[in-house]
């Protein structure tokens, strides 16, 4: 996310855990780093950070400091096309000139990222999928949430999720 997120979050700094088919990420923001000369009672992981849970199979609320995001992913018209349906929850109802500008950014950065970096890498990987080249699919390390996803979604098919 070199081009949206990147000035934001510390990049491959963060953590993972797995609970049932779901699972939580929290991804730290630069603003972090802040907290190392402050007491641990101040701080605020919330603020610094951006929680991601993911309820299987198809929703993603994504805690930021000060909103909630969800992504709802449904089946396409085909095997190979997917609808997705995105929403920003503020604190507040955005009454002020100011307060729609400031939540218009929020959901402009939202929609650039997956628009300009995530749906476009993940055309051209669907679409070497379709050339047969290859018949699976290896995580790297950095990668242990979608790894783990992808063990659930073979699971709930009943096929091998080694």
């Amino acid at each position: 996310h070199k081009n949206t997120i990147a000035p934001i979050l510390h990049s491959n700094l963060g953590t993972f855990d797995g609970m049932a088919r779901n699972l939580r990420m929290i991804g730290a923001r630069k603003t972090i780093d802040a907290l190392r000369q402050r007491p641990e009672s101040e701080w605020d992981l919330v603020r610094h950070s951006a929680l991601v849970y993911v309820l299987f199979p198809n929703t993603v609320f994504i805690m930021q400091g000060d909103h909630l995001e969800t992504w709802r992913v449904y089946p396409g018209d085909s095997v190979d096309e997917s609808k997705m349906h995105v929403s920003l929850y503020t604190p507040e109802p955005a009454v002020t000139d100011k307060a729609r500008k400031y939540w218009t950014k929020n959901m402009d950065l939202l929609m650039a990222t997956v628009q300009q970096e995530d749906f476009p890498l993940a055309e051209n990987i669907q679409r070497d999928f379709h050339s047969g080249a290859q018949d699976f699919v290896t995580f790297g390390a950095n990668e242990p949430a979608l790894a783990y996803f992808h063990r659930s979604i073979r699971k709930t098919l009943g096929i091998d999720a080694a």
